[in-house]
């Protein structure tokens, strides 16, 4: 004997859609909604790099000085070595570790109980 399935109401995908879970005594928890949460991260490593890399081509002295002031070393960093392969291979490299950092979190923040 089969038995229907029952039909999921509105409000149980909308809950699924936007990252809310119900628990078992019907109140509501949030979670971190994983797909939305690496699309902002992406946009917002894509930004930071532009910025990053013009303000490197523009200001050559602002990498030393940040090395110097902001992470307290000094360090010879050589040539600055700008253009397209290096723009291109630094942003997808950026967002792979945005990706992986982010993602990261959201499993951590997900599973993690309270």
């Amino acid at each position: 004997m089969s038995f229907p399935r029952k039909r999921e109401s509105s409000l149980y995908r909308f809950r699924i859609k936007s990252g809310m879970t119900e628990n078992r005594k019907g109140g509501e928890t949030q979670v971190i909604n994983t797909t939305h949460l690496l699309k902002v991260a992406a946009a917002w490593i894509s930004i930071v790099y532009v910025i990053c890399f013009v303000g490197v081509a523009m200001f050559p002295g602002i990498r030393p000085g940040f090395m110097q002031y902001g992470l307290h070393m000094g360090i010879d960093m050589g040539r600055n070595i700008l253009n397209v392969g290096t723009f291109i291979s630094g942003l997808v490299i950026w967002n792979i570790v945005a990706f992986l950092a982010v993602w990261l979190f959201a499993v951590l923040f997900n599973g993690i109980k309270k």
